[in-house]
């Protein structure tokens, strides 16, 4: 139990147990009692701190988030992935696509699993568990920037309580300490760099190792679900689909602004 509830990740991912122990370091240090990162320099070398002292990052490509819930609560979130570099190394193409080689990409992996063992990934879908093990926050990620990005959104709605769609509308750090420029506030990121945080601000069209996410927050007792993603660049949709006797309310108005949550849909139960 972290905060009071109980975080789920996929059992050969390499990040999900780095997120779950950089989550319980968060609580035990008791990082919301320094503030807001988003509002407080010294908080957001903290929660860079520890998330880099949780384990080590590694980059991530060609790959898909998918989230998927459905009016009873019941949530799938995944990775998909060819496990493939750009072509393959096989030679060997199938209808266009290239024949997976992970046992070329991840040979030391394959080795330290060794014959029938199972290959640790680095797709990182997470969740976040009511009293009665039942999702009530599921997230997954793609890109280079993925396990950073997954603590940082968790850290909000552990850590801080904050919901999804407050969560999303904030800034992350990504993979090799990037961040977009004109994110965080100026003397928040400062303050951070002055106390060891190596932050290194990019425009928007550099951030190469950024990480994308997906996520769904679902509040059992009302039934409402919210869903949504961020991070500009990332390609996607977030749809509510009726069937009776469920209603999906009108699409809020988009007003032009930069996060994927001007695509947010609602399902309710009436």
């Amino acid at each position: 139990m972290i905060r009071g509830v109980t975080i789920a990740a996929a059992p050969n991912s390499r990040f999900g147990q780095r997120t779950i122990n950089a989550l319980r370091a968060a609580e035990q240090s008791d990082l919301r009692s320094l503030g807001s990162p988003y509002e407080s320099g010294e908080a957001l070398a903290a929660q860079h701190r520890i998330w880099t002292t949780a384990g080590s990052s590694a980059e991530g490509s060609h790959s898909s988030a998918v989230l998927a819930a459905d009016a009873e609560g019941n949530v799938v979130a995944m990775t998909h992935t060819i496990n493939t570099i750009t072509w393959g190394t096989t030679g060997i193409f199938v209808d266009g696509v290239s024949i997976s080689d992970p046992a070329k990409l991840y040979a030391s992996r394959a080795d330290a699993a060794g014959p029938g063992g199972r290959i640790s990934t680095d797709s990182n879908p997470m969740m976040v568990l009511d009293d009665n093990l039942q999702p009530k926050l599921a997230m997954t990620t793609i890109g280079s920037g993925l396990a950073e990005i997954t603590f940082v959104r968790l850290s909000d709605a552990v850590e801080y309580g904050q919901h999804l769609l407050d969560s999303f509308l904030q800034p992350s750090f990504h993979f090799a300490n990037q961040v977009e420029a004109n994110q965080y506030d100026p003397v928040v990121l400062n303050t951070a760099r002055a106390m060891g945080a190596p932050f290194v601000e990019l425009p928007a069209r550099a951030m190469a190792l950024r990480g994308y996410i997906i996520g769904v927050q679902i509040d059992r007792d009302t039934g409402m679900m919210h869903g949504g993603f961020n991070e500009r660049g990332m390609h996607g949709s977030v749809e509510a689909i009726s069937q009776s006797p469920y209603e999906v309310p009108s699409e809020p108005e988009d007003e032009g602004g930069d996060s994927a949550l001007d695509d947010v849909n609602h399902l309710v139960r009436p």
